[in-house]
């Protein structure tokens, strides 16, 4: 059995260290994709487009029509 591990946040004004919440987790990791992402970059496997689907969309609790435009990646 695999042992769960926990994500830390520092807070530098007062020297403490916690355990991260899952809405900040979830705004962390956004974040990150974000500063990965621009418009018109790539997902270039399968996987890589539901990682971001799941992280973009999967924790919003009302429904969402967004379009995401395919390309073969060929010629």
């Amino acid at each position: 059995m695999s042992a769960l591990k926990s994500i830390l946040i520092e807070d530098r004004e007062f020297g403490t260290v916690r355990k991260a919440m899952a809405d900040e987790i979830i705004h962390a990791a956004l974040a990150c994709m974000a500063s990965r992402m621009r418009r018109g970059a790539s997902l270039e496997a399968p996987q890589a487009v539901r990682n971001y689907l799941i992280l973009r969309f999967g924790a919003l609790q009302h429904e969402v029509f967004s379009v995401i435009y395919l390309d073969s990646g060929t010629g």
